[in-house]
């Protein structure tokens, strides 16, 4: 979600009483965010959105999709997740060959980013992602889903 549907209080609270946590995408701590989502003003009625939900007492986390053009801000956007008082989950961007490839991380991006988001979490930043995701993630660990095994 990009946040726009709960820019009204009014909104916001009835949305906060039907599901227990708004995911809002955002992948840049400035209206930069707009340019990478080819929208205009999305930036601004995303963080209108969160402030209003949490207003309204729903629960908010950020999504945010690392990429080449956004990975050397990650401490900022971690950083504005934590002055909106909500949690935020990295996820390296998912690679469409022949769409988005010129954007994909390198390795050596890629371990750089989550070297980020793991100092970032070891100090305390509202970071959702587990130690163990992010250690796959740096490749140092073979990460596999429990969902299977909570849910049946």
């Amino acid at each position: 979600m990009n946040g726009s549907f709960q820019r009204k209080l009014k909104k916001a609270k009835e949305i906060s009483k039907t599901v227990d946590l708004i995911w809002v995408s955002l992948d840049y701590h400035t209206s930069y965010h707009d340019q990478l989502r080819g929208r205009s003003g999305i930036f601004k009625k995303a963080l209108e959105g969160i402030i209003k939900t949490r207003l309204a007492g729903g629960r908010v986390a950020i999504n945010c999709i690392i990429s080449n053009l956004n990975m050397n801000a990650i401490n900022k956007i971690a950083a504005l997740a934590q002055r909106l008082n909500v949690n935020i989950a990295f996820d390296p961007m998912k690679i469409f060959l022949r769409i988005n490839e010129e954007y994909a991380l390198t390795n050596d991006e890629k371990e750089k980013a989550f070297s980020e988001i793991k100092k970032l979490r070891n100090n305390g930043y509202p970071i959702l992602n587990s130690k163990e995701f992010i250690d796959c993630n740096l490749g140092t660990f073979t990460y596999s889903c429990k969902q299977p095994k909570v849910f049946y």
